[in-house]
């Protein structure tokens, strides 16, 4: 699997879609995501990082240490803030998740491998999970982007869905060493 450096130049070469087989090749991540990114992330993002937001399309694919990079830099500024704009910037995709039939955080659990593959492409990895009881999961993170933006994410995607009193232990981390990251989560409804 890729691995990216902690911090890289700002890469703003846009490709486009490879397609969701194909996942060989860099990491990728869709510019609309960084749109939503600088909008979250509002004055803690520095003035490059805005800059660089703005010259990117939302319709083209990014190479995934643009991403990596704009994230550690937050986590360097405050190390809550990739916790915050993951959670706040999934927070905003129940409509899109409900237009594919995904009704509450458990279905979409269910489905976050293929969910995985549809939002990012390239060798970004694979997400799996498990469920131990109702509202209680076990999600394997074995992907190149930061865990704590992803833990947050993982934390808005259960509160776009009304999940409230949320959970989550990081149990293993690829930061420390391990082959990849797992989230064990329980929520209310």
């Amino acid at each position: 699997m890729y691995t990216f450096a902690r911090q890289a130049p700002f890469d703003t070469t846009g490709y486009d879609d490879p397609g969701m087989e194909n996942r060989s090749g860099p990491p990728l991540t869709r510019g609309s995501l960084f749109t939503l990114l600088a909008t979250v992330a509002g004055d803690d993002l520095s003035a490059e990082g805005h800059e660089i937001i703005r010259q990117l399309s939302a319709e083209k694919w990014y190479h995934g240490q643009l991403l990596e990079t704009l994230a550690n830099g937050l986590e360097d500024k405050d190390p809550v803030l990739p916790e915050f704009m993951g959670r706040n910037l999934y927070f905003m995709f129940r409509t899109q998740f409900e237009q594919i039939g995904i009704k509450n955080a458990a279905d979409l659990f269910r489905a976050i491998g293929p969910t995985w593959i549809f939002a990012t492409r390239g060798d970004s990895g694979v997400w799996r999970s498990r469920m131990i009881a109702d509202r209680h999961w076990i999600l394997e993170l074995e992907q190149p982007y930061n865990c704590v933006f992803e833990g947050g994410a993982i934390r808005g995607f259960i509160e776009a869905f009304d999940g409230f009193d949320v959970r989550r232990e990081e149990t293993t981390c690829r930061r420390k060493g391990d082959p990849f990251c797992t989230f064990e989560v329980q929520w209310e409804e």
